[in-house]
């Protein structure tokens, strides 16, 4: 099922290159991440800050519409991380970990003005994440810890993003973007690490 997902998000990519207006616009992203939720040790809106990262390519369909295929990376320095049972009912254990995220992503963006270099826009975002937590130690809280908790620890799901930004040139932006991964089976089996994070980044076309 996800590789039909990144296939199919591939694929939607590829469609938009032949409907461009004209070629496709390269930039990047940096700025900063805060992570919510579980990945935040479970307090809403009290989440540590990560460095992110990322490249895009944006193909322009015209009247305002576009399709930005993008990959970007998130670091998050070490901190707590809740890790809910499967069902979602209460908190299995609670680790401290360095988290590392990667996003593949395909966004349909509209821009209010008409053309990308200007203006303010809005996207929609679908894609996939994986997520890589190092140095890991259980710590307390939780119901029911595992018997032995991995130091690494790999994960990955579909993501979720919506956001709003604003071109000042054709060189330069900001965009604001939220986004949502559920990631399965954390340090243990049937388990969930939800992965809401609030991003704010400075964009630069090349």
């Amino acid at each position: 099922m996800h590789k039909r997902i990144i296939v199919l998000i591939q694929c939607l990519a590829l469609a938009g290159v032949p409907l461009a207006a004209e070629g496709p616009a390269l930039g990047g992203q940096i700025g900063l991440a805060q992570a919510q939720g579980d990945l935040s040790g479970g307090k809403w809106l009290r989440g540590r800050a990560g460095a992110t990262a990322g490249l895009y390519s944006l193909f322009e369909l015209g009247y305002g519409n576009a399709l930005r295929p993008r990959a970007d990376a998130t670091f998050y320095p070490a901190g707590p991380i809740a890790v809910i049972n499967g069902g979602g009912d209460y908190r299995r254990f609670t680790e401290t970990a360095k988290a590392s995220i990667l996003d593949l992503a395909l966004d349909y963006a509209f821009f209010m003005y008409g053309q990308h270099f200007e203006g303010p826009y809005v996207i929609l975002g679908l894609g996939y994440s994986w997520a890589s937590l190092t140095g890991a130690s259980l710590q307390p809280g939780g119901l029911a810890p595992p018997a032995a908790l991995p130091a690494s620890q790999r994960a990955r799901a579909l993501q979720y993003a919506l956001g709003a930004g604003w071109r000042f040139n054709a060189l330069l932006g900001a965009e604001f973007r939220f986004s949502q991964s559920n990631f399965r089976h954390v340090g243990d089996a049937d388990t969930i690490m939800k992965a809401p994070a609030f991003g704010l980044s400075l964009t630069v076309d090349f």
